[in-house]
């Protein structure tokens, strides 16, 4: 197991800054994953440990080897992209062992190393096809095994699963997380899904306009979103934000008026995650009045849209199968966060 470092490390193409003087430790046997938006930086970060980019500053360190520099082959570490990019003339033996062959590695070594591989992923009985006879999730688990092989010192994910449908993917998660605890190998996983960052890593970074806007473990991220833009991102669906004012302890907003948490004044963001409403009698202090818009029945959730004077308010409830829109309906929180006028997280006292 090996840690990783990145140290002020920046991306920028001309005069278009796409890594932002980025700072991370990654402790060895750690599973992180860096989630956030086409753009944000996230894939650039992560090919740059990789070394198929150049910093153009900042350092990084695997172990304790600086690697800033180093051609990717010299890094020891080995990635598993979005393609498959298994070679279509080879059968899965023969892709599964080709970096063995590459590097001189004797063919009883290579042939013994492939066989352990192959069981542990389930590709036995694939050993002689080619890759075009192999399912979507059949081809990634091929390209896991190639990297599993090399027995890098770091693994690196560039949204692997992305190509998979919905129930492949969840499968491929769980088989992800169960390969990290066999191995107990340094991973960083790179992905726009919230789903599977909460699920997978030990650790998530959010990353917007090549910063990182937060990094924790995925129930801190969740419980205490350090800005809007964390809170907006992680979380289905999304939080509900309302722009308000803070006076007399209560903040208001078009109508709506709750006690705040904090005893701040002016200007705020209030925050409602969907999954923290709940309907309730008129009368409830707090409550907010609307008329029942868009109703999704899920099965054991339902998800609702209040039509109120000011914001639409979603709310995730359970399951209620006689709602229909148009009724008049009050919702109440049974938690908040507040945000201050430039969006950053106001801590609620103790």
């Amino acid at each position: 197991m090996t840690n990783v470092s990145l140290r002020g490390l920046s991306k920028s193409f001309g005069h278009f800054s796409v890594v932002k003087a980025f700072d991370l430790e990654i402790a060895a046997g750690e599973f992180v994953v860096f989630v956030g938006p086409s753009g944000c930086g996230k894939t650039t970060t992560l090919r740059m440990i990789a070394g198929l980019e150049l910093p153009t500053g900042g350092e990084i360190f695997i172990g304790s080897r600086d690697v800033t520099d180093l051609d990717p082959r010299d890094r020891r570490i080995a990635m598993v992209f979005q393609s498959y990019a298994l070679y279509p003339h080879m059968t899965i033996r023969e892709n599964l062992g080709f970096a063995l062959k590459l590097a001189g590695v004797p063919k009883e070594e290579i042939a013994r190393k492939v066989e352990a591989v192959a069981d542990t992923l389930g590709l036995q009985q694939y050993l002689q096809a080619k890759p075009r006879t192999l399912s979507g999730g059949q081809r990634q688990r091929v390209a896991l095994g190639r990297a599993i092989i090399r027995e890098p010192d770091v693994f690196l994910f560039d949204e692997p699963l992305s190509n998979l449908d919905a129930k492949l993917r969840s499968v491929m998660r769980n088989e992800i997380i169960r390969l990290h605890k066999s191995l107990k190998s340094t991973m960083i996983y790179v992905t726009h899904d919230q789903v599977e960052a909460m699920t997978m890593g030990d650790r998530i970074v959010v990353m917007h306009g090549g910063v990182a806007q937060q990094i924790g473990t995925p129930l801190e991220v969740y419980d205490e979103p350090a800005n809007l833009f964390v809170a907006t991102f992680i979380g289905s669906p999304s939080m509900n934000i309302l722009e308000g004012e803070v006076e007399n302890g209560k903040f208001q907003c078009q109508g709506i008026s709750i006690d705040s948490p904090v005893p701040v004044s002016g200007k705020a963001f209030l925050g409602i995650r969907p999954e923290h409403l709940r309907i309730v009698p008129h009368d409830t202090p707090g409550a907010i009045r609307g008329t029942l818009g868009v109703v999704e029945h899920l099965g054991a959730e339902t998800i609702i849209e209040l039509l109120t004077d000011g914001p639409v308010i979603t709310a995730r409830i359970p399951r209620a199968d006689g709602l229909s829109g148009g009724a008049e309906l009050y919702v109440a929180a049974n938690h908040i966060h507040l945000f201050d006028k430039d969006g950053n997280r106001i801590e609620t006292p103790n």
